[in-house]
């Protein structure tokens, strides 16, 4: 048990450090662009909040152009989000939190270029939405102690 918090602890800690060196490498005043990325194929769903979802036979991924600003931690998070709505899977703030530290993790938490494009596999989000449904009492405790600390607006991340 003490193994695990630790474990969320430090991936909670790992999720504040990134977010906070990305708002510290962004100027002040620096407004997102609006630019939307073409996608390779034509989307199932195209929304400014949503990713375009490639391959719509199988629904493969989500697919995000980074703007001014963005991480991949915060593209995870806007993912994540996007992912509960077309699901209509309610994971709460401490479970985004979850999915997006454990999406970018699993991707060794890589430094994201504007104009970048960051796919999110919909296997990777049910993946890690179905862990933060079955997050125990403590380890939702635990990741909860960080909403606070974390912006959960992303409409103006990644614009799809």
């Amino acid at each position: 048990m003490i193994t695990s918090l630790f474990s969320v602890a430090a991936r909670a800690a790992a999720l504040i450090a990134v977010a906070a060196v990305a708002q510290l490498l962004v100027p002040a005043g620096t407004a997102a662009a609006a630019t939307p990325a073409a996608p390779s194929q034509p989307p199932a769903t195209q929304n400014q909040n949503q990713g375009h979802i490639q391959n719509p036979a199988s629904q493969a991924t989500y697919r995000y152009t980074a703007q001014a600003g963005d991480s991949y931690h915060t593209l995870a998070r806007k993912a994540a989000q996007t992912y509960g709505l077309t699901q209509k899977i309610e994971v709460g703030k401490a479970g985004i939190i979850f999915v997006e530290t454990n999406l970018a993790q699993a991707a060794g938490s890589p430094a994201v270029s504007e104009g970048q494009t960051v796919e999110f596999s919909l296997a990777s989000l049910k993946q890690w939405m179905d862990a933060a449904k079955n997050l125990s009492a403590e380890d939702k405790a635990a990741w909860e102690s960080y909403v606070g600390l974390v912006d959960f607006n992303t409409s103006q991340v990644g614009r799809a």
